[in-house]
Parts: C-alpha cells; structure tokens; sequence
C-alpha cells in the first residue's frame, strides 16, 4: 500500500512522499481490465447462475466484467419440440434482466447454425469495440468453439476456459471436437471445478496439468440470509402436514430424475404424505411427465420449470436431493447447504468433495432407487438427524464455498494471465 504526506522540506519533498506520489500517479493511470463473459443461455443451470453471481461480486474498481450472451436459434431446427424461438429469446431476456440488476453489460448474439460465422465475426467485433482484455468463455459446445476461434483472431487477448461439464457427458460434435482440440493450444488457463474434473479433463481433453487451475464453484451467501419467503405449501396446492421432498437441476438424462421419480413411488408407499417438487427445465420434461403418470404418482410430483426464486424455494423443502448419474461438482449442493436442508446426493464424480458423507449430507451410489429412496426416508424419519446434518452443511458452505472466495480465486486468476501478457509485450519491445 502507498503512504505517505505531503510534507515539504527545503529542497522539496522527501523520499516517502515521492513514493506516495509515484504510487498516487500509477493508480490513475491504472486501466480497468475488461473481462468478456461469453456462455450461452437456454436453461437456468449452475454455471448459468454462477456467471451471475460472479460478475456482481467482481471488484469493480479493478476489473469491467461484460457478458456476450448467445442465443442458439439452430437448437429450435434442431431439437424441435425441446426448444423454440420463443423459448430461447425468452430465457435470454431472463439473463439480460438479471444482470441489468449486477450493472452488468450484456450483448446478446444470434446462433442460427453450429458453428455461425456471422456470430464468430460479431464477437470479433464486440472484443475490439470494448477493448476486451480478457475472455473467459464457458465450455458448452458449440459455443465455446465460436467463442474460441473468435478469441484466436484478436491479438494480445488473454483465454480462459471456464469448464463446468464433464467431457464424457457433453454430446461432443466429432468436427467442432477436432477443432477445439487445436483452439486449446491457445487458452492461457482452464478452471476445472473438482480435482475429480481436473483429471478428466487431463484424460479426455489431453490437457496439461498444469494450465488447469481447480476452482471450486461458490454460491452468493448474501442470496439466502434472512429469506422471508412469500411462497407456502399451500401455493402448491399441498397441505401443511405434507412433506416435501425437492431437487434443483436442469431436466436432461445426467441429472439422474428418473431415478428420483422411481425411488418417489417407493417412498410414497411408505409415507404417503410427501411430495416431490422439480424445479427446472430442459428436453427430459414430457419423457419425465409421462414417467410420473405411468407410476400413478403425477398428483405427488409438481414439475415448476425455470425459477429465479431459488433462494423462497429451498425453505419449503424437507429434504434436497441431487441424483446425478455424473457430476463434476454440483452448484445446486451449495445452495442447499446455504439453505441449511437435508440432503441427499450420489456418490459420484466431485459430490464427494463437497459433501462428507454423514457429516453435511449423505451420499449413495448412483442410478439406485432403492437406496436413494432409503437415504430419502431416513431423514424424514429422524427430523434432529436432518437438522444436524443441515446445520453443519451450512457451516461447511460458509467456510469453504462462498463466491466471494470463489471470485478473489478468479482475480488472481485474471492477474496471472495479464501479468504473464504483460511480461511477453516486455520481452518483445526490448528484443
């Protein structure tokens, strides 16, 4: 830190006070480095809801966070009946919304096929307009490889690759696949989430260990303290007595709900008072409706789609569950811990890093209704178990996964690759 007076003596000012002026004249001169943000946006999953949190908590003295939001139209010709323009436009208004609270400037950009030359091109642009200093790009293909090659060709930008998926469970495009292999030669850094991620992505992406940085995902805390939710059971047409039994996750085969639907029959045998509620969206929905109908369980499961209110939710929920099939890390545990809830979660990929089995949760083995449904039953039974187990879940939370933590991890990211840009244009003035 520069201190100093501005003190006279009779041939001037003394050597603190030069230092305090030299010091005073660098932080003015000092630019703000412009980070682009660039994911795209058709469902409301954890790494959606953690580029939120991430550009409202940047140091904005420091750092301009901007996010370019692209809007995948080719999903519409696609995967017709999953998706729809409206649909896609609609959750792109969503994020604009969302960060016009933060401040954050957002640019929407058209994907009207897999690989868009006219999105690459106006990305391009975008950089050069905004003086971008920084992307960090998410990793979802398609898109990460339109934002990749658009990167590529702006000189002195620095890359991050932001993982948040495991490699083995993207519907990788063999083309796009072979091209992001040549683009990752130009990624200054990768963020893995879990030392789990961190050696998939070494296994699969052929990646150097030592370019990925593991970056546990954090959860705004200040989202969840002193919730006064407006929402009750009864807005749910659910009586007081009923218990509930809730999972956040986007609706696609890896986030394991028909094995949750399968464990909910066995459960509601046993206590037929609890009901499930689904909060998110994504292609399974009609395949998971008519799972809950053929099981003669649809008046006990309440499917509310894409929700902002996570945070009014979570209190109505007796026991949170996250039953995936694969996880790199799970956004959603944090917010549950945050939440103080019960939960039950699988045994697989980075879940065991962020859950100790009976200690701030419990963890059984994936694609198993039975035992799911016996984790279920157990802390429904044993309410001061549940309680504990919340209550330490939390402390936990508050500890280890903040997203203040989680952002000065990224900063000092952002000052790593700057600094590291910096030396080179030294290097190659002074040749």
């Amino acid at each position: 830190m520069c201190t100093g007076n501005w003190r006279k003596t009779e041939i001037g000012f003394d050597e603190t006070d030069l230092i305090f002026i030299f010091c005073k004249d660098k932080q003015a001169d000092m630019k703000k480095v412009n980070v682009l943000f660039i994911f795209h946006f058709t469902e409301m999953g954890g790494a959606e809801r953690l580029i939120f949190d991430i550009t409202k908590k940047m140091n904005r003295t420091r750092y301009q966070p901007l996010v370019c939001c692209l809007l995948p139209f080719y999903k519409a010709r696609r995967y017709k009946g999953k998706y729809t323009k409206a649909q896609i436009l609609d959750m792109g208004n969503i994020a604009s919304e969302i960060l016009a609270k933060n401040n954050t400037p957002m640019f929407k950009i058209d994907m009207q096929t897999m690989l868009s030359v006219s999105a690459i091109v106006d990305i391009y642009r975008l950089i050069k307009k905004k003086a971008v200093d920084i992307v960090f790009c998410l990793d979802t293909q398609p898109e990460r490889t339109t934002g990749l090659i658009a990167s590529v060709f702006s000189p002195g930008i620095k890359l991050i690759l932001s993982s948040h998926y495991d490699p083995y469970d993207l519907k990788q495009n063999r083309y796009l696949t072979l091209l992001d292999k040549l683009l990752l030669r130009f990624v200054d850094k990768v963020t893995a989430t879990s030392a789990y991620h961190k050696k998939k992505l070494v296994d699969s992406e052929k990646i150097a260990a030592d370019k990925i940085s593991i970056m546990h995902n954090g959860s705004d805390l200040n989202r969840f303290k002193c919730v006064t939710s407006s929402l009750s059971k009864q807005g749910f047409d659910l009586s007081l007595g009923d218990e509930i039994v809730g999972i956040v996750a986007r609706l696609v085969p890896m986030k394991g709900h028909s094995v949750l639907l399968d464990a909910a029959r066995l459960i509601i045998e046993k206590r037929p008072n609890t009901h499930f509620l689904i909060v998110g969206d994504g292609q399974e929905r009609d395949s998971l409706e008519l799972q809950s109908k053929k099981l003669n369980i649809q008046t006990h499961v309440h499917f509310l789609g894409t929700r902002t209110d996570i945070p009014e939710l979570l209190p109505l929920f007796d026991v949170a569950v996250l039953c995936s099939q694969s996880e790199i890390f799970g956004i959603s545990l944090l917010e549950y811990m945050i939440s103080e809830k019960a939960i039950v979660a699988t045994k697989v990929g980075g879940i065991p890093e962020v859950i100790v089995d009976g200690e701030t949760g419990l963890l059984v083995e994936p694609g198993n209704p039975a035992t799911l449904a016996d984790g279920i039953v157990k802390l429904l039974t044993d309410t001061p178990y549940a309680k504990k187990l919340g209550k330490a879940a939390k402390e936990r939370a508050v500890n280890v996964f903040s997203i203040e933590a989680m952002v000065n991890k990224i900063e000092v990211l952002f000052d790593e690759v700057s600094l590291k840009h910096d030396s080179s244009s030294a290097a190659i003035s002074h040749e």
